[in-house]
């Protein structure tokens, strides 16, 4: 006999509910009903008992199985990331995100079930689905929100309310969400701000590391404590040495700190790390927050002076939670390397600046005479370069390298900063 497509709908569904109950760690309903064999086998206790006890226990335990339960979670994720492996199980699992269910609040205000529309790039954005949605093979509602974990910062929140008889089925649904949060992030592997909930992507296509010069002595240093960690990780861990570390770039102003943040960006992109740049004005524990939750990841911090500044003015409970952050970074697993920025050293809180705190201080001063020269090739055109600029006018180079260096690298640097880009935007 032709078994009818309703049929093989209820199939489907019965494996899918299978599934999901292994998935969950339970193979039956309830400890007190067991699906095996021929016989109908019941607990001891009713051995004896008139029948209708027997049947009024099985109409009871029903009863009690279409009792709805919560079931919640945080994540310790983006709340977009959580939304979208929210959204990636069900299509996997069901084919279906669920249907959207209006909810409403005392004052009887609708709310309907929404999906946003999240940025993921330059041009490119991705919808998830956002606040009540109920999934209809599970008889569930499922609630997807933001909430604060124990530290104060913003995580993905989950919450389905279902009765109990699904409650494996819907343990399965929250693992399978942890599962794909562990392989899929709309951030991870990016270049962002540290504005946690709706971060901006920085533009990295204007970034030529052949028209980039610094000194010899200065190449060594960025290389050796940032560059080298993004680039060979693998070979880094190999050696038994830490991902984990804070490096301070210090110099005068115009000496190309905030251009090694986006030679750092371009190269973390490119090598699977996450960059977080926080602008002048955000907060730098939410930074390290979202470097942590994308890890790994550098986090670039410019202008450190002005919070870690002693003094008039400065608030002292907040020089001291920044010092414990970077003890953090230190302290924790996260493989997050934190590079800071200042054009004034000498103002910075002395316990900044003490061993173990910070694991690097790269000074980015005036260039040498083979940064002047990788400056002159790439401003001048091929068809100006002569032997005299290294020959006969050397000496004069040399002599004004402060104010010829300068001059040179702010033709170079085309590609302003995102905090500058940011404020001519305004």
């Amino acid at each position: 006999m032709a078994t009818s497509s309703k049929d093989l709908d209820k199939v489907t569904q019965a494996k899918i509910l299978a599934n999901l109950a292994v998935l969950g760690g339970q193979r039956v309903q309830d400890d007190a009903v067991v699906y095996e064999g021929t016989k109908l086998i019941l607990p001891e206790q009713y051995q004896g008992q008139p029948m209708q006890k027997v049947v009024n226990f099985l109409v009871e335990y029903e009863e009690e199985q279409e009792n709805k339960f919560n079931i919640s979670r945080n994540f310790q994720y983006h709340p977009f990331d959580v939304a979208n492996a929210f959204q990636l199980v069900l299509k996997d699992v069901f084919g279906t995100t669920g249907f959207g269910q209006t909810t409403y609040d005392m004052f009887g205000g609708e709310h309907p079930p929404e999906f946003k529309t999240v940025s993921i790039g330059a041009g490119q954005t991705v919808q998830v689905p956002w606040g009540h949605f109920k999934l209809p093979i599970l008889n569930a509602t499922f609630v997807i929100d933001v909430t604060r974990d124990r530290t104060g910062q913003l995580v993905g929140y989950l919450v389905c309310e279902a009765p109990k008889k699904f409650r494996s089925q819907v343990d399965g649904v929250f693992k399978a969400v942890e599962q794909r949060l562990t392989e899929v992030s709309l951030f991870r592997g990016k270049a962002i701000d540290a504005n946690w909930m709706e971060p901006e992507f920085l533009d990295l296509t204007g970034v030529d590391e052949s028209k980039v010069a610094y000194s010899a002595e200065t190449i060594r240093q960025i290389d050796a404590n940032i560059w080298t960690v993004v680039e060979h990780t693998a070979a880094v861990q190999a050696a038994g040495m830490k991902l984990k570390r804070a490096v301070l770039l210090e110099g005068p102003y115009g000496t190309g700190k905030s251009l090694t943040g986006l030679l750092t960006a371009k190269k973390a992109v490119a090598n699977g790390w996450t960059f977080v740049y926080c602008r002048p004005g955000q907060d730098l524990a939410q930074a390290l927050h979202a470097a942590k939750l994308l890890a790994p990841s550098v986090v670039f911090f410019e202008d450190l002076d002005v919070i870690a500044e002693p003094g008039a003015g400065q608030d002292q409970d907040r020089v001291s939670k920044l010092l414990d952050q970077f003890d953090g970074i230190s302290n924790k697993t996260s493989p997050v390397l934190a590079v800071l920025t200042t054009n004034h050293v000498d103002r910075l809180h002395r316990g900044m600046l003490r061993p173990g705190r910070l694991d690097a201080v790269v000074h980015i001063g005036e260039l040498d005479a083979a940064g002047v020269r990788v400056l002159i090739d790439s401003v001048l055109p091929e068809r100006l370069r002569g032997r005299s600029t290294t020959t006969r006018s050397s000496s004069r180079w040399r002599a004004s390298f402060p104010r010829s260096s300068r001059r040179l690298r702010s033709v170079l640097c085309a590609t302003p900063s995102p905090a500058r880009r940011a404020a001519r935007s305004r």
